[in-house]
């Protein structure tokens, strides 16, 4: 849990937050390395901070030597055009926060954290003494989302918050790339399930099977159909529904052979 990595910070979110915003000419933070694999729930959880946007620049502000374990590290500044709050307070448009991320050529182990401009994400924010740095360094802080742009509006606690996150990496929203949004459907929905358990992601991926768009018709099936949901009353439409994709239609022939768990 980031609760064990991170010393608890008492100042309020809504107090600080502007000073991220200054970054460009306010000095380089000092910020201690907090290199730690720590998961996206657990980060849901314990960020105090949540916010979508797109990340308009990254850019290397100071490296530093690191540790054994970890070798360099680069502090990164990220400016993220924000368009809408999850948990805690912002009421500014752009948001700047930092991050460590390794310089090794090698990477054997988890998804390192790397911020892509012009990249939709929700990222995952904590505050440190004035200053907003990722939830974890180094290792995956954000989730990329394929899923289009969607309002967003500030969850009531920690459980509403979740199920936005698991909203937010399940349904389409405006301007999404069909293929993008198709092939994140799996990475979502593991998400998802750790975020808010089988019941309500088998409710949202059966509203998908009423979509108007035969595509996601049918990804959304095949997505039920798979472990760990096993929902396969869907499948036999899928096969006969011209809309749906090629390969969608097959692999709900291959399911319908498969044995039930």
């Amino acid at each position: 849990m980031i609760a064990a990595i991170f010393q608890k910070i008492s100042t309020p979110a809504s107090l600080v937050i502007s000073m991220g915003l200054h970054a460009s000419c306010a000095p380089v933070p000092d910020l201690v390395p907090r290199v730690a694999n720590v998961e996206i729930a657990d980060q849901v959880n314990e960020a105090n901070l949540i916010v979508v946007g797109l990340a308009e620049n990254e850019r290397v502000v100071r490296p530093v030597a690191g540790t054994r374990e970890t070798g360099p590290l680069n502090l990164l500044a990220v400016i993220v055009r924000v368009e809408g709050v999850l948990k805690g307070h912002f009421d500014g448009e752009r948001l700047t926060f930092y991050y460590y991320q390794m310089t090794g050529g090698a990477w054997d182990g988890p998804a390192p954290n790397i911020v892509a401009p012009g990249q939709r994400s929700i990222f995952y924010l904590m505050n440190d003494g004035g200053v907003i740095r990722a939830a974890t360094d180094a290792y995956l802080s954000h989730t990329n989302l394929a899923t289009g742009k969607h309002p967003i509006s500030p969850a009531a606690n920690d459980s509403s918050t979740r199920e936005a996150v698991a909203e937010l990496v399940l349904l389409p929203g405006e301007g999404m790339d069909m293929a993008d949004y198709l092939g994140s459907l799996h990475r979502g929905k593991a998400l998802a399930l750790a975020l808010v358990g089988k019941s309500q992601v088998r409710q949202m991926l059966r509203g998908l099977l009423k979509n108007p768009q035969g595509a996601i018709r049918g990804r959304a099936c095949i997505t039920l159909a798979e472990f760990p949901l096993n929902e396969k009353g869907c499948l036999q439409d899928v096969i006969g529904d011209v809309q749906s994709l090629p390969e969608d239609r097959k692999r709900a022939e291959e399911l319908m052979r498969t044995p039930k768990l």
